[in-house]
């Protein structure tokens, strides 16, 4: 069974993706892990109770600046 166009290609674009992840650094791959973790919470408790905790809101902004600061980014960018 061969696969399908869209299997190869999702397939190289899951290759490329890791090898990408790779070759961040290990603070790069926590403010990333921590963008996620912080939005996917704040996203479910917006779904839950259409609100945000205070904690979540604590959490973006500490996850928003490991980000700003693991990615050297300026505010004018």
């Amino acid at each position: 069974m061969s696969k399908e166009q869209w299997q190869i290609e999702r397939d190289e674009r899951i290759a490329k993706q890791a090898e990408a992840m790779k070759a961040l650094t290990e603070e790069q791959r926590k403010a990333i892990d921590l963008v996620f973790d912080s939005l996917r919470s704040s996203l479910n408790t917006l779904g839950e109770i259409q609100d945000l905790y205070m904690s979540d809101v604590r959490n973006l902004e500490t996850a928003y600046w490991k980000m700003y600061n693991a990615f050297n980014k300026r505010e004018e960018d």
